[in-house]
């Protein structure tokens, strides 16, 4: 939800990287900043040991790659656990944004609202059918006839309020419409607040990367260039050879001469008179002449 909700309900200036991260607060704040810690610990690992004359390239390599697989687990899981709940605030805060009538809620457990809220998205549903099929040239659009229910849904309050807006939000959701566009024109101030926190904390969560740079060092527990090359230069000979069977065949058959095929007639049919005498079957068509 959070990755699909539009953003720009205002224009503010684009903010860094740096910026994001920073004002990022509590435990997510902690561990996506601790992760971005230990990578630069990472990178400036890296700069050391090239510059470091003590060792050959074959054991910077293997100093590297070693370090990279120690620190890379637990780097991604900060990240990633960072990203997940700032994808979850952002659902959240989305939630609470869109308006609804007092003592209800957009999600509910409660059997009975459900099975209301269900009934209504079928009434509503089976609306926006008659109506688009209506004649005339004058026909609603769905997202004005969703607009009416919601108004509605909001008038009434109460459970029955509380499940036409649930029913008008699922059914926006079936016919492919933004829930934004049906339900903005009731929101209040604390509302598009709520709409600001939402897309900044979805923002920051696409920020986050998903992976580690690799150490600038060739792994060293990967085959040699010299290795692959051989393997795929005798892979492509090899491939070469058999495409030059096949087109030697190939051509073979086509310059090979056509045999004609002779057609083997089958022996006549004899039978069998009832004294025991064999004799030969008559022809089933009769010559001409005959």
């Amino acid at each position: 939800m959070a990755e699909q909700r539009q953003q720009g309900h205002g224009h503010h200036e684009p903010e860094t990287y740096e910026q994001l991260r920073d004002s990022s607060t509590g435990e997510i704040g902690s561990a996506w900043q601790t992760a971005d810690k230990q990578e630069q610990q990472l990178q400036e690992f890296y700069e050391r040991l090239k510059d470091d004359p003590r060792y050959t390239d074959q054991h910077k390599a293997e100093l590297a790659w070693q370090k990279y697989e120690d620190m890379k687990d637990r780097i991604l899981t900060g990240r990633q656990r960072s990203k997940k709940r700032l994808e979850e605030r952002s659902d959240s805060l989305w939630l609470q944004s869109v308006p609804m009538p007092p003592e209800t809620g957009l999600r509910t457990t409660n059997e009975n609202r459900i099975l209301m809220t269900q009934s209504e998205g079928t009434r509503i549903a089976r609306k926006i059918d008659r109506l688009a099929d209506s004649p005339g040239p004058m026909r609603p659009s769905t997202v004005e006839t969703l607009k009416a229910e919601y108004a509605k849904g909001l008038k009434e309050g109460g459970p029955r309020g509380g499940a036409i807006c649930r029913a008008v939000v699922d059914v926006a959701d079936e016919f492919s419409i933004d829930v934004d566009d049906v339900v903005d024109d009731f929101r209040e101030v604390r509302h598009r607040k709520l709409v600001q926190q939402a897309e900044r904390s979805a923002l920051m969560s696409r920020t986050i990367g998903k992976g580690l740079r690799e150490p600038p060092f060739r792994n060293p527990h990967e085959p040699s260039l010299r290795a692959g090359s051989y393997a795929s230069g005798a892979s492509a000979a090899g491939c070469e050879e058999r495409r030059g069977k096949i087109l030697r065949r190939q051509g073979a058959e086509r310059t090979r001469p056509r045999v004609r095929l002779l057609r083997v007639r089958a022996p006549k049919r004899r039978r069998r008179t009832d004294r025991g005498r064999v004799l030969r079957s008559r022809p089933l068509i009769s010559r001409k002449g005959t």
